[in-house]
């Protein structure tokens, strides 16, 4: 069997046969989509995506406080999602990392996130 995902990550190839992400799946790949995109990063929008330079690459004690109240608006203005069980940072300074958790309520969905999910760690700076 061979499976292909495309890196957008919401259409799955498997055989030859193009599957799109629905439900859980599909909501989690919205919010990595977002979670991954830097702001400025889209040339047709510079104000979308995450401000990863401005609030936590590009400062030199960053405020988890700051930090979370933006990717809980980024949850929050992600398509899908209705409300916010959960949202925890954990700083690992030593690995120059931060883990993010969360669980959200969607429309056909709840996604949980935990710190040792690769997808949802960032580097944070020294």
């Amino acid at each position: 069997m061979i499976v292909q995902v495309i890196p957008a990550g919401d259409i799955e190839i498997r055989n030859g046969k193009t599957r799109l992400a629905s439900g859980s799946e599909y909501l989690r790949l919205k919010i990595l989509a977002r979670h991954r995109m830097w702001k400025g990063e889209w040339f047709r929008d510079l104000r979308e995506g995450f401000p990863w330079r401005e609030i936590v690459l590009g400062v030199k004690s960053p405020d988890l406080e700051v930090i979370r109240a933006a990717y809980r608006r980024m949850l929050l203005t992600t398509p899908g999602v209705l409300s916010i069980v959960g949202l925890t940072l954990t700083p690992d300074y030593p690995n120059r990392n931060l883990g993010i958790s969360f669980e959200v309520i969607g429309t056909d969905a709840r996604i949980i996130v935990s710190p040792d999910d690769d997808a949802f760690v960032i580097p944070v700076p020294e």
